[in-house]
């Protein structure tokens, strides 16, 4: 599925607006929130747009809240395979 959402996405025209907001939506879905479906959602579209017009936002509650979910899931589901980041657990173990 992201394959093919970049190929779709791709414009031969050079790297519009459009185009830019689309690579921050596959590359939310896939590298910061962890998107288990390997497909892309529009869950973070708003936020994409947020990012491509510069805007400064605070990203830590937004990661940090996904994970607790992720994690809650992670529980409820008895320690079964689940979506979601938990890079950012990694990370602060290591700390």
């Amino acid at each position: 599925a992201y394959d093919k959402f970049i190929d779709l996405s791709i414009d031969p025209n050079g790297v519009t607006e459009d185009e830019h907001v689309r690579f921050l939506v596959m590359w939310l879905n896939k590298f910061l929130f962890c998107n288990a479906s390997h497909k892309i959602t529009k869950d973070y579209t708003e936020l994409a747009i947020a990012l491509a017009a510069g805007r400064k936002l605070a990203l830590a509650p937004l990661v940090l809240s996904h994970l607790y979910r992720v994690l809650a899931e992670f529980l409820n589901r008895k320690f079964l395979n689940t979506d979601g980041p938990f890079w950012p657990l990694h990370l602060w173990l290591q700390a």
